[in-house]
């Protein structure tokens, strides 16, 4: 179990950092309407804050204790569950559906990890 809860991480902060790029070069592939100023500067934001948690869960997977993995996994379940929460106000399925699925999975690994560590 163990290592699926590493790749799902990793999936999930792969994927987070995907639509971030996405969301600057090609706007409506992440929400609708035209980009304008203002969502190029958010995308930038997104970009930023997205890029250094990836690349950090990805070095804590290969080099960082479990400890480290865990509480990585553990922000990014969280921020997969908020992205849900933002697709709900969208009123769109599949950035509703899509993060709140791979939030809940990343946090039923990771309980079951924390919970069956000897």
């Amino acid at each position: 179990m163990l290592t699926a809860l590493y790749t799902v991480t990793i999936i999930n902060v792969l994927g987070a950092a995907f639509f971030a790029i996405a969301g600057l070069v090609r706007p409506t592939l992440v929400a609708p309407g035209s980009q304008t100023e203002s969502s190029r500067i958010f995308a930038l934001y997104t970009l930023a804050r997205t890029i250094p948690i990836a690349v950090v869960t990805i070095a804590a997977g290969v080099w960082a204790p479990l400890i480290a993995m865990l509480w990585l996994s553990a922000l990014s379940a969280l921020l997969q569950l908020l992205d849900g929460y933002v697709g709900t106000q969208l009123r769109n399925a599949r950035t509703t559906w899509g993060p709140i699925f791979l939030g809940v999975v990343q946090s039923a690994l990771l309980a079951w990890v924390v919970f069956n560590i000897s």
